[in-house]
């Protein structure tokens, strides 16, 4: 410690630079302040804990800060707006589900980050009256998914706060989607078919997507391009079929190799967080990567 420092001076440079470690970002700012979690690009903003840094205040703050350093490491915000529905429910849902990805992919690997975020999650449905809510809503239904998402991902229950919420929707969530839920758990390291599905699971809620313009535009560039491929099929078969014998007699078979685009990332300024084996790091966006390997607060 250094002279004149406080514990909670401590606290706060510690936090941040495991936010820059889980994150894989040095250039990531860290501040604290009264209001919720919140990033905008790399500036992260977390709640200030109280200055006796009990356990019961510390653990939020930590567990908001490894939410905010998963969803930098492993979301990424171009893709993710791509497909974002438009509807308002809908979108809840879809941004609740893609943050209980990111914090999965930290929780399957780190039991310190998994307790840090179990704590955050209790804490905020409990700020939020989650204990004595018992009517189905809206909002507690985009919750539920969220939980239910995170169940199925980490096999984790729901907070104490929220599981009377969860419990007065799972028999109908798990009845409507239990197959989406499961989809989910398949393609947790590929955020794109990640994506789909979590917009499947909304429409088999009967929830109102809408349709941004960027997916409008890539359901026209997806349409294209598969009338291109029957297209240059269908003139390859009428043109080409006697050539295409002979090279399969040949032994020669030709190769139709094509590259894949990798979207650019965008920042995006993310408001209250949505609760928001082995080195091998597949759920990165854009690249495989290895976790850190530091000890992490328990």
């Amino acid at each position: 410690m250094a002279e004149n420092e406080t514990p909670l001076d401590v606290f706060k440079r510690a936090t941040a630079a495991t936010v820059r470690a889980i994150a894989e970002r040095e250039d990531v700012t860290v501040s604290y302040g009264a209001e919720p979690a919140a990033h905008a690009g790399t500036r992260v903003r977390l709640p200030l804990p109280g200055r006796d840094l009990s356990v019961t205040d510390a653990a939020p703050v930590r567990g908001a800060a490894d939410a905010v350093a998963l969803k930098l490491r492993y979301h990424d915000a171009a893709l993710h707006a791509k497909r974002l529905p438009t509807g308002e429910t809908a979108r809840a849902v879809f941004e609740g589900v893609e943050q209980a990805r990111v914090e999965a992919l930290g929780a399957k690997r780190m039991a310190g980050v998994a307790g840090n975020l179990a704590a955050m999650l209790d804490e905020r449905y409990r700020r939020q009256g989650y204990e004595h809510m018992a009517e189905r809503n809206d909002t507690t239904l985009a919750e539920a998914v969220r939980l239910l998402a995170r169940e199925t991902l980490t096999g984790a229950p729901p907070p104490p706060a929220a599981q009377r919420v969860v419990e007065m929707w799972r028999p109908f969530l798990e009845g409507r989607v239990g197959r989406d839920f499961a989809e989910l758990s398949r393609h947790i390291t590929d955020q794109e078919s990640y994506a789909k599905i979590t917009r499947q699971l909304i429409h088999d809620l009967e929830l109102d997507l809408g349709e941004t313009e960027q997916e409008a535009e890539a359901d026209e560039n997806e349409s294209e391009g598969e009338e291109s491929d029957q297209s240059e099929s269908q003139s390859e078969g009428g043109e080409g079929a006697a050539s295409g014998a002979q090279g399969a007699l040949e032994g020669g078979v030709p190769e139709h190799q094509q590259e894949d685009g990798q979207p650019a990332g965008a920042e995006q300024m993310e408001g209250e967080l949505m609760p928001g084996a082995g080195d091998e790091d597949p759920g990165r966006p854009g690249r495989p990567g290895n976790m850190p390997r530091h000890g992490h607060r328990e």
